[in-house]
């Protein structure tokens, strides 16, 4: 697209990230519309990004990260937290670890009966299949013609194998399948790569669409959209930078914002969508009163456990002889730990038998980091990583404007473990990784623990551990929440109240979390949106 000529399309679609993607792959589906896509980012060409291990070089990097920071947090000893959130063609689905969890039939039916029909796990099962393309088995959960690849990780390594072993051994229930019949219990990570590379958003959906024809989708990198033109109750378009130039864009049939969780409700704020009061403090006309705006921003706790063990793991074999020998590997036969920078094992858990729905995520990791005077770095003797994560994290917070300048980063205000119920959830979630590791064949393998021993650690050694060591596990959301009640932003339709011509399709809808990794949420909401903004039309 020549950038110096009138901007006029059927659909503007805000964010290249997970979920714009598969928005603006939908909308070019029907053959007389026109979709414009800015990304503030950069394009998602190169080997960095198709190489899995190369996510440890594009995250907290400004060519790919957002890099937001938070205010102290309280419920952390004052720690304040980075938010990470993909700047770059894809999104975070560009510079993840390529992990895809659907969560649980409860999670989708939590956001029907909120308030959302057609959300309901029964609703959104058929838009799964439709976007995945797998060989694992089970036909009537899983996809076999989508355009997003889903498979095991490729690599296994042997203590993945003995704690799986171990798993069984302390009386964990196993699944085949955890995006499948069966959600609870351990099984082998899924990710989305093909062949040992991975496969984000863009190159799934939006890559396709983009040499899709005279009405196919164009792309604009480097575009950050400063604000939403409103007119008369309707957004008609947005203003964004290009080059060192402000521009404008309008959209005949409408704009759909998929700039994330955090981008997307300080993208409404500018444009005079939020809390009235808030916005004319700062000088905003107010468009619409929507005090939900920026609230109830979630992400999932997470704690990670580490131990020393008797045979070599990932972090001792980066060195030259080593790596080069991984390399080789990795090019013949796109296997090995450069195709495995994530879990290969995933447990899905109750921390107590009085809960209602598997409540933990506990994750196994062939390599470790450990605390030295220099910072977090790579344990130097061999070890294994586990994490605990509180999969139904309550600590809320909000994204706030610092100012009416868009380019001027939001204020994030958050407080990850002020529900002691999740404290207590993560608690349970280390304990039961030190029963798994107190199992054949695990245990004879394990040293000695780096941080913690989570088999003498008393409650108050907890506590200071959590206060010290819990993180995000980088799954914000909830910021711009779908729903009936007064606090919502966006109706069952995806369509931000009070606005016409304006939706919402990201994470930031989520009305609860997903009980695990959101990556596949987010495809879901794309498909959704998309699905929905064509039948508006007919």
């Amino acid at each position: 697209m020549n950038s110096m000529q009138p901007l006029i399309v059927d659909h503007l679609v805000i964010g290249a990230g997970t979920s714009g993607c598969v928005v603006a792959g939908g909308l070019a589906s029907a053959a007389d519309r026109s979709v414009l896509v800015l990304e503030a980012g950069g394009d998602d060409a190169g080997l960095r990004t198709r190489v899995p291990v190369a996510t440890k070089w594009m995250y907290a990097r400004p060519a790919y990260d957002w890099q937001h920071t938070s205010l102290p947090d309280p419920s952390l000893q004052g720690r304040a937290e980075r938010w990470a959130g993909g700047r770059v063609v894809g999104g975070t689905s560009t510079i993840n670890g390529t992990i895809y969890v659907r969560g649980s039939v409860q999670d989708y039916d939590a956001w029907r009966d909120a308030g959302n029909p057609g959300w309901g796990h029964a609703d959104l099962l058929p838009l799964f299949r439709q976007l995945e393309r797998t060989s694992i088995e089970g036909d009537e959960w899983r996809g076999r013609s989508g355009a997003l690849p889903v498979a095991f990780t490729r690599t296994r390594h042997p203590l993945a194998q003995a704690t799986a072993a171990a798993m069984g051994a302390a009386g964990l229930p196993w699944t085949d399948d955890t995006n499948g019949a069966h959600f609870e219990g351990a099984g082998w990570a899924q990710v989305t790569q093909q062949a040992g590379l991975r496969v984000n958003a863009a190159r799934a959906f939006l890559r396709p669409a983009l040499r899709g024809g005279e009405h196919a989708v164009s792309l604009l990198t480097g575009a950050q959209c400063v604000g939403l033109l409103i007119e008369g109750g309707r957004c008609t378009g947005a203003r964004f930078l290009h080059q060192g130039q402000l521009r404008e864009v309008t959209a005949r049939h409408g704009v759909v914002l998929c700039a994330g969780a955090i981008k997307t409700p300080q993208l409404l704020m500018l444009s005079g969508i939020g809390a009235a009061a808030a916005m004319r403090a700062l000088g905003i006309a107010v468009r619409a009163d929507l005090p939900g705006v920026g609230q109830g921003l979630m992400d999932h706790p997470v704690v990670k456990l580490s131990a020393r063990v008797r045979s070599s793991t990932y972090n001792v074999e980066a060195g030259p002889v080593a790596g080069l020998r991984h390399l080789w590997r990795y090019i013949r036969h796109r296997e090995g730990p450069f195709a495995s920078p994530h879990a290969q094992l995933l447990a899905h858990l109750r921390s107590t038998p009085e809960s209602s729905r598997p409540d933990v995520q506990i994750a196994f990791y062939p390599y470790a980091f450990e605390r030295t005077p220099g910072g977090v770095k790579r344990a130097r003797t061999p070890a294994v990583m586990f994490t605990v994560m509180a999969s139904q994290g309550r600590g809320q917070g909000e994204v706030m404007l610092a100012s009416a300048d868009p380019l001027e980063p939001p204020v994030i205000r958050h407080s990850l473990l002020c529900d002691n119920a999740d404290r207590q959830t993560l608690i349970a979630g280390c304990r039961l990784v030190h029963r798994i590791a107190s199992c054949a064949p695990l245990a004879p393998e394990i040293k000695s623990w780096i941080e913690i021993d989570p088999g003498n650690a008393s409650d108050a050694d907890w506590g200071r551990y959590l206060d010290t060591e819990a993180a995000l596990a980088y799954h914000p959301a909830g910021t711009c929440r779908m729903g009936g009640g007064r606090d919502s932003v966006v109706d069952a339709s995806l369509r931000v109240r009070g606005i016409d011509g304006l939706h919402v399709a990201d994470n930031s809808i989520m009305p609860t979390p997903v009980s695990g990794n959101t990556q596949a949420a987010a495809y879901v909401i794309g498909a959704k949106a998309a699905e929905l903004m064509l039948a508006e039309r007919g």
